[in-house]
């Protein structure tokens, strides 16, 4: 270890706090993590289960710029390399593929307040492809003009 690694090795662990994430180069391919090997084989033996699938929603009044919102989410996707990866085999080894870009578009769909569970909860239950991703889907329930509920849903194969 140089002299500067452990200079500031020593101030890190005198100030208590983890060094920060630098980024690594991965050519696009990387070795999966052991929890995601787990999550992958698990999702090998049930690939239209939602078991992993973490589902947030949130009700929204007011008027919403729903362009506003999908440049937003496709800003936090472009800036998260997570958001962007796959899930694979390579010769017979469990991989990560690291994507420039994904797919991502923002869905609408006009509901009755009274089918709002049930839309949040199918779209909670949807399988997620982790080979062909993207691993994080949402979508805007309108409920009225001013009345709506953004759900997203991302697999937990990628936190």
């Amino acid at each position: 270890m140089s002299q500067s690694e452990q200079s500031t090795r020593t101030k890190v662990e005198r100030a208590g706090r983890r060094p920060p994430l630098v980024h690594q180069p991965h050519g696009g391919v990387v070795e999966q993590s052991f929890a995601q090997q787990r999550l992958w084989f698990l999702a090998q033996l049930d690939p239209d289960g939602s078991a992993y699938n973490a589902p947030f929603a949130a009700r929204l009044k007011g008027r919403l710029d729903v362009g506003a919102l999908e440049e937003a989410f496709l800003e936090v996707v472009r800036r998260h390399e997570s958001l962007r990866t796959t899930f694979g085999e390579v010769d017979g080894r469990p991989v990560q593929r690291i994507h420039e870009a994904v797919e991502f578009s923002l869905r609408v769909e006009e509901v009755k307040e009274g089918d709002v569970k049930a839309r949040v909860e199918e779209e909670a239950r949807g399988p997620f492809d982790l080979e062909r991703g993207p691993l994080l889907r949402a979508k805007v329930l309108k409920v009225g003009e001013a009345e709506h509920v953004l759900v997203w849903v991302v697999h937990h194969i990628v936190f």
